[in-house]
Order: C-alpha cells, then sequence, then structure tokens
C-alpha cells in the first residue's frame, strides 16, 4: 500500500513543529523557567493572577510566561477600562485589540522596543488561547473555531478561509487513528498524534499572532516586527534554513498582497482583487510550508524506548501487520481535502518533500479561490465557504463540545 498522507494543523499540510522554534535556530540559549523570565522581564505583579491560572508560575518554561504575559496584559487593561470580568474572553480579547492599535502610530513603530512589546503581548494572548491542558481533539477544534470566526469577520483573511479544512481534517485524522492503532505501527501513531497536537499550536500562534497584528495596525506593523528579527528571536515561528531564504520576504508579501485585493474590492474590480487574493494565499503558503513547517518534519519525538522523527513515521504509517482493507481507507480517507464539495487528494509518497507537497498545497488553494469566485443560490462564493465551513465543523466535532469551546473563546 503506498500512503497518501498530508494532513495537518494548518491549511498548507502536516500537524509540525511545536513552541520549541527556539531549539532548532543554532545559537539559541536553553529553554528559560518562569522565574528566570519574568526577573529578566520585571514583569509587574498582576502577572501571578494569569500566570497561575496557566499553571506552574514557579517552574513552567519561557513558553509559559510568554502566554501569561499575553493573558495578563488582557486582563489587567480589561480590567482597568470596565470592560467586564478580566476572565470574560470577550472583554480580554478587546482589551488585547486596544492595546495593539498602538501599532497605528509611527512613532510606535520606529521604536523597536515597543514593536517587541506588542509583538509579545499577541504571541502571548494566541498562546493563552491553546493551554498545555487541551488535548489534541481541544486543539483541533479550538484552531478550526478560530479561523472560521476570522474568515468570518474579515473575508481578505484568505488563509483562514483555508485553514478549517485541514483543521478539521486534524479532529477526523484523530479518530480515524484512534480506530486503527490495532493495525499499524504503534509507534508510528504516537508520534504522529503529538506532532499533530504540537502542530496546531505552532501554526496558531504563528499565524493568529500576525492576524491580530495586521488587524490593529496594518501590514506596516508585520513590516516592523518582522525586521526586528535575528538568528536568536525569530518572529512568527520563522524557521530559517539554506532551502528556505529565498522565502525571506513571503509573510510581507502575503499582507501586502491582501491590501491590494483590498483596494481593487473598493474599486468594484472584482477580477483583478481575486488575482491579488489568489497571490496572497501562495505567499501565505509558502511561509507557512517552507519556512515554519519544513524544518519540523525531521523532529525527533521518543515512544518509550523508541526515538522516530516525523517524517518517518508518517512515511511508514501504511506499513500495517500485513495488509488490511481498513488501514487503506483510512489512510486515503486521511489524504484527502475537500472544498465546496471538490476533493483534492495528496497522491505522492513523500510528504516531507516540499517538491511533493506544495502542487497538493497550491491546488487545495485553488478550489478555494475558485469557490470564493463563484456566486450560487443567491450566496456571494465568501458565504458559501463560511457555510460550508461551518457544516464541516458541525460534521466533525460534537456538538456539546463546540458549545463548551464558543463559551471558552467567547464566540
Amino acid at each position: 500500500m503506498r500512503l497518501r498522507l498530508c494532513i495537518g494543523p494548518n491549511a498548507f499540510g502536516n500537524a509540525l513543529g511545536s513552541s520549541l522554534a527556539d531549539s532548532l535556530n543554532p545559537g539559541t540559549t536553553p529553554a528559560k523557567t518562569f522565574a528566570q523570565d519574568r526577573a529578566e522581564r520585571d514583569l509587574p505583579g498582576w502577572w501571578k493572577d494569569a500566570a497561575a491560572q496557566i499553571g506552574g508560575a514557579g517552574s513552567g518554561t519561557l513558553d509559559d510566561a510568554d502566554m501569561a504575559f499575553g493573558l495578563a496584559t488582557g486582563q489587567k487593561i480589561a480590567g482597568e477600562s470596565g470592560g467586564g470580568s478580566v476572565k470574560d474572553p470577550i472583554a480580554v480579547r478587546s482589551a488585547v485589540m486596544d492595546e495593539l492599535k498602538k501599532l497605528q502610530d509611527p512613532s510606535v513603530l520606529a521604536d523597536s522596543k515597543e514593536v517587541t512589546r506588542l509583538y509579545n503581548v499577541a504571541r502571548g494572548y494566541s498562546k493563552s488561547l491553546m493551554p498545555a491542558s487541551y488535548t489534541l481533539a481541544d486543539t483541533s477544534l479550538a484552531t478550526t473555531m478560530m479561523y472560521h470566526e476570522v474568515y468570518k469577520n474579515d473575508p481578505s483573511a484568505i488563509w483562514f478561509g483555508l485553514a478549517p479544512y485541514a483543521t478539521a481534517k486534524v479532529g477526523e485524522a484523530y479518530n480515524t487513528m484512534s480506530g486503527a492503532m490495532g493495525l499499524v505501527n504503534p509507534n508510528n501513531s504516537s508520534v504522529i498524534l503529538q506532532g499533530f497536537l504540537d502542530g496546531n499550536k505552532a501554526i496558531f500562534t504563528s499565524m493568529y499572532t500576525a492576524e491580530l497584528m495586521y488587524q490593529a495596525g496594518g501590514t506596516a506593523a508585520i513590516r516592523a516586527a518582522v525586521a526586528l528579527e535575528t538568528t536568536s528571536q525569530p518572529m512568527f515561528n520563522a524557521i530559517w534554513t539554506d532551502e528556505n531564504r529565498m522565502y525571506k520576504g513571503a509573510l510581507v508579501k502575503s499582507f501586502e498582497l491582501r491590501d491590494s485585493a483590498r483596494a481593487a474590492f473598493s474599486e468594484g474590480s472584482q477580477a483583478l482583487g481575486m488575482e491579488y487574493l489568489s497571490s496572497s494565499l501562495r505567499a501565505s503558503a509558502d511561509f507557512e510550508q517552507r519556512v515554519v513547517i519544513q524544518p519540523y518534519y525531521n523532529k525527533s519525538y521518543t515512544n518509550g524506548d523508541v526515538t522516530r522523527t516525523l517524517r518517518e513515521s508518517m512515511n511508514d504509517y501504511g506499513k500495517v501487520y500485513g495488509w488490511n482493507p481498513i488501514a487503506d481507507v483510512a489512510a486515503e480517507h486521511m489524504s484527502t481535502v475537500t472544498i465546496l464539495g471538490k476533493s483534492v487528494a495528496f497522491t505522492g509518497d513523500e510528504v516531507g518533500n516540499p517538491n511533493q507537497r506544495m502542487p497538493f498545497v497550491y491546488a487545495l488553494a485553488k478550489n478555494l479561490i475558485q469557490g470564493i469566485a463563484t456566486d450560487m443560490n443567491g450566496m456571494t462564493g465568501h458565504q458559501r465557504v463560511y457555510q460550508d465551513q461551518a457544516q464541516l465543523i458541525q460534521r466533525t466535532f460534537d456538538w456539546a463540545k463546540q458549545l463548551q469551546m464558543k463559551s471558552r473563546l467567547g464566540q
């Protein structure tokens, strides 16, 4: 059986990576403890409360500190502004966005320390939405619903138009792989499922942080943050290698093209706007796939006495204990993504190879753009995609859990 597997935490590929991006960048220091990071930042007392909510106020990692910092900032501002309980997710999100709107000030954009602080607020808040207590099922549901919400509020956020289809696929994959555990190498299943969990969070942190900054301060805010990137301080979870350095400007380019699309649409030039939107989506795909995700295909996971990379486990997933049609059907289903009734399947044999994976990614993007460009039954293309996403969420996730997650996320 040839495995045709291409599912992942985002709209363009497999669940890869985690908040451990720093460990893959040469020259970075070991993870700091919660206490060390607080001492260096001289964070105020109100930080403790949010840290305690996330868990491990004295022993957590730098990632925990980032989460607490972003959440605490929002809670503090929400409390001071009288916007409701600091535990109200709507009030906290509103407070965070109000803080990030300082990015509209040219003097702020010219202040590297202030841009770094606001980037950390956005990144920390994004992380706080995906706490360590979340299971793979929780994370898949939360990211799918958040992406769906972003696209509803701004159809020009084209990456978020595609993302729910893949994150929902992770939810399907969890159920599929759980049912096939006895048919496949358990080490492979364990590694893949952990990779999905890590990857969902990593991609969400990267793309949602960028979206928050864009919504608050426009492309200029993204450009200012990217300009501060160093080897020891990657921005938006970027991991640069000799193979992907040619895509150094892909993230900024994606937002510039999005601006052009919005301008064209406002002037009534629909065809031109769709061309810009398509190009924006392609640039986002290049950044996400080639810059954020690709290095993680070689990330190793240990299960018992066995250490395997995610790439190895995905390649071997189809090697069952003797041929079994159930596992074959599962692999086929997991490798296929359907948008507005049109399906695309990954048909290669090495999903870790970007030369095989990117044609699949671009085909999905093309399907989405074609759907958006087609009005039907009194609905615009954007409305059809949004409805299709909603139906996908209903089919994939338990209804009671959807309601619980809506409450947690303030939707």
